[in-house]
């Protein structure tokens, strides 16, 4: 992974969101994290710049799956093809790239420790009607990791909406056979579906 010489001070003394039972009392005794205004917006444009990517062709080769063999070729797709192709791209820019969810489809999309707990704390602010932005976070003395949420849109619910309703019975059989443990389903158009992630790494000067 690329390695990051940045001058900037960490004064971050806890591990952010340890506990999401009460988000709003952590957020008044954990010290925050001192960076540039420069370099905070120059990781968040490159993670835009990369979400971007990986997005792309994911979803290009998603609807060329969807075109050939429609809901359940598209599953067999997801479930070889996805974190290749997610890898690849993290390979040429240099950063590792997640897709998190509480409600998770893969196994390996289930957030742990630290991230379990912020998407939880962001799930509960969504809950409430409020926004949920970006957001750039020090995770130790040489880690830095981006979040973004990923909205669910209308045409993602014949793999994500309701069980006998915009997912047939016949194609919730296919996901259980791809995903056995899923629980990616049961969404609304503009619901929280889960996070993007991305992490960096850097030299401590």
């Amino acid at each position: 992974m690329k390695k990051f010489k940045q001058p900037f001070i960490i004064i971050l003394i806890a591990g952010l969101f340890a506990c999401t039972q009460q988000p709003q009392q952590q957020a008044e005794t954990v010290e925050q994290t001192v960076l540039s205004d420069s370099l905070v917006e120059t990781y968040k444009n490159q993670s835009r710049q990369i979400i971007q990517a990986t997005f792309k062709a994911l979803s290009s080769n998603l609807m060329q799956a969807m075109s050939y063999g429609g809901v359940p070729y598209a599953l067999e797709f997801c479930n070889v093809e996805a974190l290749p192709i997610t890898d690849s791209v993290a390979a040429h820019f240099g950063a590792e790239i997640s897709r998190l969810a509480l409600k998770n489809r893969n196994p390996e999309n289930y957030p742990d420790g630290q991230d379990e707990a912020l998407l939880k704390h962001f799930q509960q602010v969504f809950d409430k009607g409020l926004a949920v932005g970006d957001t750039l976070i020090v995770i130790n003395s040489n880690e830095l990791a981006y979040y973004a949420p990923i909205i669910l849109a209308e045409q993602c619910l014949a793999c994500h909406g309701t069980v006998g309703g915009e997912i047939t019975v016949g194609h919730y059989q296919a996901i259980q056979r791809f995903y056995p443990e899923d629980k990616a389903v049961g969404f609304g158009t503009g619901d929280l579906r889960g996070f993007w992630r991305i992490g960096y790494t850097f030299a401590a000067n």
